[in-house]
């Protein structure tokens, strides 16, 4: 597996680390007591937590949706369940566009792929 940029904030009392991969919250803490249920340092998330769900949460049934009168289709991502899972995001790198001690914000540029073809710039802060 590639190395794994991770970036920590804190403020006051509190520290998030936040994953380059999917650009999402891997750890929060508050008074050194942990607040989310977050995964180890260096791994994936072993689920959706803390990850950005992007252009859409959830399940998508069938994979399909209508959009300004065109159907479009994407990947089975889900295929014992028949769906589309969690967006386009959740595996890939964001970059750190602007960064302080207590605040960074991350961005991602989501191209056009099968059944989604939009571009989205992504900025998250």
């Amino acid at each position: 597996m590639a190395s794994r940029e991770e970036v920590e904030l804190a403020a006051g009392e509190q520290r998030v680390v936040l994953d380059e991969v999917g650009g999402g919250i891997r750890s929060y803490t508050a008074r050194g007591r942990e607040v989310l249920d977050g995964y180890p340092a260096g791994q994936p998330s072993p689920s959706g937590r803390g990850q950005v769900l992007i252009p859409w949460p959830n399940r998508l049934e069938d994979g399909s949706y209508e959009f300004e009168g065109q159907r479009h289709q994407l990947e089975l991502n889900e295929p014992e369940n028949g769906n589309a899972i969690h967006g386009l995001v959740r595996w890939e790198p964001w970059r750190v566009a602007e960064r302080e001690p207590h605040r960074v914000v991350m961005t991602h540029a989501l191209s056009p792929q099968p059944g989604y073809p939009f571009t989205l710039e992504l900025r998250i802060e």
